[in-house]
């Protein structure tokens, strides 16, 4: 008599989710095409996103593009990433903070970053109010380089308080951490 043995598909695919689950996500190249203010492909809020989610990566704005006005904040970087500008400009419309380079490495190349606008909070009758800092862009704890990078009339203001007002500190760029602000 001849006995047939079932082998069962789930360690293998136990196995194989596991071995997917622990691969980290590959660097990606990501091209900036638009100048529309969209989590949609071909715009830099849709770059940016997608370079979080995959450290190391490069973002290319398209040569002769223009000036991408936000209409928001764009999200914070988030992982390492390089965004080549090609002498394109991003602008915060003086109404928001261009870049937040919270972790990672960052570079920046060949970019005009214009009317950038960081507004402190105001505060209470008793409070002050908080400071507006890096309206271009702000450096937490990331590392930044900079290479052929403006910063054109970009501005910080502190918030209102009752009797004390917010302080304002680097309007092109602040670095937390004691570095300072620059102009």
């Amino acid at each position: 008599m001849t006995t047939h043995r079932c082998l069962s598909a789930r360690p293998l695919a136990l196995g194989l989710l596991l071995t997917l689950a622990g691969t980290p996500a590959l660097a990606g190249t990501y091209s900036v095409t638009s100048t529309a203010d969209t989590n949609t492909a071909g715009t830099l809020r849709y770059a940016i996103d997608q370079a979080n989610a995959n450290p190391g990566s490069t973002i290319n704005l398209q040569s002769s593009l223009g000036t991408i006005t936000l209409g928001s904040m764009l999200p914070l970087l988030n992982a390492s990433v390089t965004i080549n500008g090609n002498g394109n400009t991003v602008s915060g419309g003086n109404q928001y903070r261009v870049f937040f380079a919270q972790q990672g490495t960052v570079s920046l190349n060949n970019l005009t970053i214009a009317n950038g606008k960081a507004q402190g909070g105001n505060g209470g009758l008793s409070a002050g109010g908080g400071a507006g800092l890096g309206g271009g862009l702000f450096v937490n704890a990331a590392k930044v380089q900079l290479s052929g990078v403006q910063f054109t009339d970009n501005g910080a203001a502190g918030g209102s308080g009752g009797i004390f007002s917010g302080h304002a500190g680097g309007g092109g760029f602040y670095a937390a951490g004691g570095n300072g602000g620059g102009g």
